[in-house]
């Protein structure tokens, strides 16, 4: 489609549609994250307008604004004088970088649920990229990022909510350098506690106004079954449920220490993109092993370490 600069701005025109469950799908059994959006999404370098491009050519804008034939006010003439012509979007730049980097910091989290250390550093991380994210993204993350360095503690009365912090510590500052000390000193179970609390609320916070509707597909013996779903209002709100389906999922995907691309391992012990850096990587811990072993005199010279 277009691509045009307008200051903060950028002007596209509209694709081909596609099926974002059916896209998520073929990621999942391809390996691939970045064959479905949020993939896609978390992979992008923030700020990288290359990246921007290929993403909104891949996927579409986060948030669709019509500003061309159809919808909104003289919408009619508009089509009268450009008739033929295609409706098109006018995309924030500004806006989408926030929330890619949104995304990104809240994925950090779950990527780094078995890493207590990688955790510690998503926390941090998080809290340092304050000055880069929406005010009002930056406020939803204050009560929680109080709450796991004990700067507050939770309320004595417990709601429906059960432990989510007080809504009011929202409006309090976050000391950087007491923050990054209150975290170090947290055993991991509380980080993943307070993680998961995070996620949760932004999942809620992300999927409000979504309408529940009810979808059918053919079964077994001519049938017809139904099932609820969210209703598609946008791909931003698309993203963070697709995001809440791999949290369902035994694997998360990792990000390849050989090459950084994401990918969904194909077991437990995958930890590289592809079987032959997985192999190598084996053989490196394998001869790392061998001669801490052979140092330490604890095995015979040919002899295979346990």
């Amino acid at each position: 489609g277009e691509f045009k600069d307008d200051a903060h701005m950028v002007r596209i025109t509209r694709g081909n549609l596609y099926d974002l469950h059916w896209e998520y799908a073929r990621a999942r059994k391809s390996g691939n994250p970045l064959l479905a959006p949020h993939g896609g999404l978390r992979s992008l370098k923030n700020g990288e307008q290359g990246d921007l491009w290929k993403f909104l050519r891949e996927f579409g804008p986060l948030e669709w604004n019509w500003a061309g034939p159809w919808g909104g006010p003289g919408w009619r003439e508009y089509a009268q004088q450009h008739r033929g012509e295609e409706p098109y979007a006018k995309i924030n730049v500004a806006d989408f970088w926030q929330k890619q980097l949104h995304f990104v910091l809240v994925a950090q989290l779950w990527e780094a649920w078995d890493d207590p250390a990688r955790l510690h550093d998503a926390f941090v991380n998080l809290a340092l990229e304050r000055e880069r994210l929406a005010p009002d993204t930056w406020r939803r993350f204050i009560p929680f990022l109080r709450i796991v360095a004990h700067l507050d503690t939770l309320p004595a009365a417990r709601s429906a909510m059960w432990d989510r912090p007080e809504p009011q510590a929202a409006e309090k500052e976050l000391d950087f350098e007491k923050f990054v000390a209150g975290v170090r000193n947290q055993n991991p179970g509380w980080l993943r506690h307070w993680a998961a609390m995070l996620i949760q609320a932004e999942l809620d916070a992300e999927s409000q106004g979504r309408q529940v509707i009810w979808g059918w597909h053919n079964g077994p013996g001519n049938r017809v079954s139904f099932e609820q779903k969210l209703e598609m209002n946008t791909l931003w709100a698309g993203i963070w449920e697709l995001l809440a389906l791999d949290f369902a999922q035994p694997l998360a995907w990792r990000i390849c220490p050989h090459c950084g691309k994401l990918f969904y391992p194909p077991r437990k012990d995958r930890f590289y993109c592809t079987p032959e850096q997985q192999a190598l990587a084996s053989k490196r811990n394998w001869a790392r092993t061998t001669r801490a072993a052979l140092k330490a005199g604890v095995m015979g010279k040919g002899r295979r370490p346990r």
